[in-house]
């Protein structure tokens, strides 16, 4: 986990909840920004969190009365990353699956990205001007340099800012990558560091 810059980083306050229930496991790891600036991002962080909790016992319910072979859906949210400054908060979610009768487990990956003196929500494409095409051929240098073996050109014909959740580093961009969404179901799923001085950015302050 990346910690928040200075003073900011005291105002997250990261904490976690276990949810039991018969064949069903679920661990959540969440933050709290002890600041009024950031409630409205709180209230989106836990919304969240409920609606994941209650598919998840949802699927799970329905899981466990079609197959009886003794296995527990598990799910786990895990912080991977966050980051603070005077004008932005940037969360990185990563959330692993496994439902009884699936054939494997799942990846994926959710982010917050927030502009503290508006006090809203930023996409993507708010902060991003480098062109798709341009992030695109980035995105392929990374991948190409770090597992040659696991590059597809198939798997990233399709790449749009607005499609992939974007996390914000000090000094970089994180682009992070669903279990299929970007490579094979081998390779995992890939988060792709661009450094900021590669991209045309529009961020606050």
């Amino acid at each position: 986990m990346i910690p928040a810059n200075q003073d900011f980083g005291k105002r997250i306050q990261v904490k976690s909840r276990t949810l039991n229930r018969d064949k069903c496991t679920a661990h959540f790891q969440f933050p709290i920004f002890a600041h009024p600036s950031g409630d409205s991002l709180n209230a989106l962080v836990s919304k969240f969190i409920s609606d994941l909790e209650y598919s998840f016992v949802e699927n799970c319910k329905y899981r466990a009365s079609k197959f009886s072979d003794g296995d527990t859906s598990d799910l786990h949210l895990s912080l991977v990353h966050y980051y603070a400054d005077e004008t932005i908060l940037s969360y990185c979610f990563m959330i692993t699956s496994y439902y009884v009768g699936a054939a494997h487990g799942n990846v994926e990956y959710k982010t917050f990205n927030y502009d503290l003196s508006a006090q809203q929500l930023m996409r993507p494409h708010d902060f991003i001007q480098t062109a798709d095409s341009t992030l695109r051929t980035l995105i392929i240098s990374v991948l190409r340099k770090e597992d040659e073996s696991c590059f597809d050109e198939d798997f990233v014909s399709d790449i749009a800012k607005d499609k992939i959740q974007v996390s914000i580093e000090p000094d970089s961009l994180v682009f992070n990558f669903s279990a299929y969404q970007i490579v094979p179901y081998a390779c995992g799923a890939p988060r792709v560091k661009i450094p900021r001085k590669s991209l045309a950015l529009k961020l606050p302050g």
